[in-house]
């Protein structure tokens, strides 16, 4: 693997390369068609469930996922709700922009059937992962937020915000921010200083995708 973004973990005559996207990148969609190109994997596991596979350009039945959660409240549903509609809308307002959100995954899917690649869906249950994010922005205080935010700032080495109406300074933004190391680096603060949140977003899927 010689891009950053791309890991290689090795287990005797097996190998699993990990790619490392950002969902309003086409550079990383153009990276899983490489990788998949290059590897001819016999598996193609993705951070998807049923759900949010919705609308993406590949056979649904090649998928395997494990049974969604147990059935939350109404108040919980109604917190999934509402971060689920801003999450959308953001990447609404991204996609008006031009910038195709989510296309690493239409592209993994794409190449999969293809090939006849075996697809694996590994994430988590959408509605469970909106409803623990629900309860975890209510953990946390606007404090926090902006300590984040500052730690952000100073690690992505951005010297003004980013505009969201415009296309340049997304995708700069982005580009900017998602190499390994400067990853590594934000998903560590998002540790150590919204620790709620990083436990829905990340600790926790990470546990369920791995069973």
């Amino acid at each position: 693997a010689c891009d950053d973004a791309v890991a290689v973990w090795s287990n005797g005559n097996r190998q699993v390369y990990i790619v490392g996207t950002a969902h309003v990148s086409e550079k990383s969609a153009e990276l899983v068609a490489q990788t998949i190109d290059a590897v001819q994997p016999t598996l193609v596991m993705l951070e998807l469930d049923r759900k949010r596979l919705k609308g993406a350009p590949a056979a649904a039945s090649s998928a395997s996922t494990p049974q969604p959660p147990r059935r939350p409240s109404l108040l919980e549903r109604t917190g999934a709700w509402v971060v689920g509609s801003l999450l959308s809308s953001l990447y609404k307002s991204l996609d008006d922009l031009g910038l195709n959100s989510g296309r690493e995954f239409s592209v993994a899917l794409t190449k999969a059937r293809e090939n006849n690649i075996q697809i694996l869906l590994a994430d988590r249950d959408v509605d469970e992962t909106l409803r623990r994010l629900s309860a975890a922005i209510q953990q946390t205080s606007s404090q926090d937020f902006e300590r984040f935010e500052a730690l952000a700032t100073t690690i992505s080495g951005m010297a003004e915000p980013v505009d969201l109406g415009d296309k340049n300074s997304v995708t700069g933004a982005i580009e900017t921010i998602k190499t390994r190391s400067t990853v590594k680096e934000l998903v560590n603060d998002l540790r150590e200083s919204l620790p709620n949140i990083y436990s829905a977003l990340v600790d926790e899927r990470d546990e369920y995708m791995t069973q």
